[in-house]
């Protein structure tokens, strides 16, 4: 089921998000854009929705996307290189960090966990779900992201990952609309370093934010769990780690 869009356009300097298309229930932001035969959306708009019949976490996993949760989708034409995309991606997790500190006012708890989410303590706040189609060396490619804010979660023995939403941090209600202009703001701050290769520059707060760094913390790849100690990100986008002694350098979405 898609309810009709409302579409907003915001007339400032903005590169992403000038365009929002505001839908009550969709079945996937990310898939909205991704499979947009009529070529209805360019590059840099956003698909948000106030719920999700199909939303969808890492390895087609199903993201429970419930009113009163933050769901949007930011679209990219014409990449043409992902590996060279990916530390965006890692700047939008840190702008998603930023902007729930600032609404919570803790600078001691919030870290992103490799390669993009963002936990408070030990519980999840925050996932990016990046897909792509390419032809090519030119991707379509984008980048989708769940917040939970307002809305009721499940008890934690039905999810993979425990889970917290802000507004049950902060023991009241988030106004949405102005959590997400912020965002966008800080969203399109990071845009623009990482597009004038400012990356580099980022790692100091990126690293200070490193969940569990210089902790032993469990991973998976190709479905099997192993220990690593996460211990900074690199120039290039990528994770740092020591694997059973030796030091070993992963890509974007090589564990999780």
């Amino acid at each position: 089921m898609i309810s009709q869009a409302k579409h907003i356009i915001h007339k400032n300097a903005r590169y992403l998000g000038r365009n929002v298309y505001h839908f009550r229930k969709i079945h996937s932001t990310n898939t909205e854009l991704l499979n947009d035969n009529e070529k209805k959306y360019t590059s840099g708009d956003i698909v948000w929705a106030d719920e999700q019949t199909a939303g969808m976490g890492r390895y087609q996993r199903h993201w429970v996307s419930d009113y009163g949760g933050l769901y949007f989708s930011i679209l990219f034409e014409d990449v043409e290189k992902l590996d060279n995309f990916y530390p965006f991606v890692i700047l939008s997790s840190l702008a998603i960090l930023k902007q729930t500190e600032a609404s919570l006012g803790d600078t001691k708890h919030l870290k992103i966990k490799w390669p993009n989410d963002i936990y408070h303590k030990n519980k999840k706040l925050s996932g990016l779900l990046v897909q792509s189609r390419s032809s090519g060396t030119i991707s379509r490619v984008v980048v989708g992201i769940g917040i939970n804010i307002n809305n009721t979660l499940p008890k934690d023995h039905e999810l993979r990952n425990p889970a917290v939403s802000l507004s049950g941090l902060l023991g009241k209600p988030v106004d949405m609309d102005l959590f997400f202009k912020e965002l966008m703001d800080k969203i399109n701050s990071e845009y623009h370093d990482f597009i004038q290769g400012k990356f580099p520059k980022k790692l100091a707060d990126l690293n200070f934010y490193l969940y569990n760094k210089d902790k032993k913390t469990s991973f998976s790849q190709a479905g099997e769990r192993f220990d690593i100690i996460p211990q900074k990100f690199t120039k290039n986008g990528q994770l740092s780690a020591l694997c059973e002694g030796k030091n070993k350098i992963y890509g974007y979405g090589e564990i999780v």
